[in-house]
């Protein structure tokens, strides 16, 4: 075998392991409501929701079956803007208090949005999780977050906008902690 081929069968490889994790990651996502925001997308998109989740985040797995970088992948994707000065407050025990600029809106944007969050725990990063009880009105500029008990490790927390009628969602706004 030449040089070429070597290197065209170790790229096929990696991208085959990265492809791997990503669809595990997505299929994860059937038990945390979040395969409707891809749906939609994708229709945006012309291709099914699978294929709008993994043109979005492929990149941010790597070949060990994990995330390399958590920054970039994506919990939502949609029409709906992402609000100016989102920012972790303040956190106590495993509850954060998140704020954001209430004004400006785009005419999609609504006050009535639903603030939601998805997470990822270290210790399990192919399970995203939707974070529990989790409360915040864009109009109001505030919401609260609760994370799972006795957190001991990193998280990776994915904020982002739902409307109303829960047909339309915003980007999401990552932190971790």
């Amino acid at each position: 075998a030449t040089d070429i081929s070597l290197l065209v069968e170790q790229v096929n490889f990696f991208r085959i392991r990265h492809f791997s994790a990503c669809i595990s990651f997505y299929r994860s996502l059937n038990g945390v409501c979040l395969k409707p925001i891809w749906e939609k997308l994708g229709k945006l998109m012309s291709v099914n929701g699978l294929n709008a989740f993994i043109a979005s985040n492929i990149q941010t797995f790597n070949g060990e079956m994990g995330i390399s970088n958590y920054e970039e992948i994506h919990f939502s994707k949609g029409v709906l803007k992402v609000p100016m000065g989102f920012e972790i407050r303040e956190r106590k025990g495993n509850k954060l208090k998140v704020c954001w600029d209430t004004g400006w809106q785009t005419s999609l944007d609504a006050g009535t949005d639903r603030l939601c969050a998805g997470v990822i725990y270290d210790d399990e990063p192919l399970r995203p999780l939707l974070a529990e009880n989790v409360t915040g009105i864009r109009s109001e500029g505030i919401g609260m977050i609760e994370l799972r008990e006795g957190i001991t490790k990193c998280y990776h927390l994915y904020c982002y906008f739902m409307s109303r009628d829960g047909r339309c969602y915003s980007g999401d706004k990552y932190f971790r902690g």
